[in-house]
């Protein structure tokens, strides 16, 4: 089958845990696109950082799918052409059940704007972002509230399974990184999955001609809506399981080797 584009994770599969592209990757994505191909990013992180600086310098003019697949945005405007929120009254909810927990570093989502406890951040999930107080939230327009991975499966599993069991209208995942696991919550109506189903619709392609590339448990529902699954080297069992093949470490750029098979296709 011949592949037609190609939707790929950002963190684990392109960026490595220092926030670095490799300029190989960004050559490799280049060639690509020169070639014909369509290449996007599927993220947890919002589109302003740096994925927005890496479609600036590789000239990519793709619908990116930002937050866990509860936005796509434009990459020629930077504007949101589609969009899942929240809904008020579980922004509250979760919110409830959460703040509370003094333990856990909380963050949520909105426009530009990244909200926490007091307005504070690690640095590193707060890339190009705009750091605000929690209280301040419009609760209207949550794409995503999320704890970030840097705790203990012992410390997150049994909260996530919770809240999964508690909130079956919402869409949650763990996510991992360097530091260990987090979550993500969209809404019920997001997450990769529906967003890739809606990114094939506006590039008017078969999604079985997509390949999906992934390193991580939340690209689980990217790979499940892709013709062809490609699980990373550094990805967990869960996702190799049912990759159509595995590729080198993100340390090994191992991203370059699928991007070589697509052109094959």
């Amino acid at each position: 089958m011949k592949i037609k584009a190609i939707v790929s994770d950002f963190d684990g599969t392109i960026v490595s845990y220092e926030q670095k592209i490799s300029n190989e990757v960004k050559a490799a994505i280049s060639n690509y696109v020169t070639k014909g191909g369509i290449f996007s990013i599927a993220t947890g992180r919002a589109y302003e950082g740096l994925l927005e600086s890496m479609c600036q310098e590789i000239k990519l003019k793709t619908p990116q799918i930002v937050r866990g697949g509860a936005e796509i945005i434009s990459s020629k405007t930077g504007e949101v052409i589609w969009g899942k929120y929240i809904p008020i009254n579980d922004v509250k909810a979760i919110l409830d059940r959460l703040l509370p927990l003094n333990d856990f570093i909380l963050l949520a989502e909105s426009g530009k704007d990244l909200f926490t406890k007091e307005g504070k951040s690690d640095p590193e999930f707060a890339t190009g972002a705009n750091i605000r107080d929690i209280e301040e939230l419009p609760l209207n327009v949550v794409p995503k509230i999320a704890i970030p991975p840097l705790y203990s499966a012992q410390q997150i599993e049994p909260m996530l399974q919770t809240l999964i069991n508690d909130f079956p209208q919402l869409h949650i995942v763990k996510t991992t990184g360097k530091r260990g696991v987090g979550m993500d919550i969209n809404d019920g109506r997001a997450g990769k999955k529906s967003a890739l189903i809606a990114y094939a619709k506006m590039m008017d392609i078969n999604s079985q001609e997509i390949m999906g590339i992934g390193d991580s448990f939340n690209d689980l529902p990217l790979l499940d809506a892709c013709g062809i699954k490609v699980a990373m080297g550094n990805a967990p069992t869960e996702l190799k399981e049912v990759a159509d093949f595995i590729v080198g470490t993100q340390a090994e750029d191992g991203v370059i080797e699928a991007i070589q098979k697509a052109l094959e296709s």
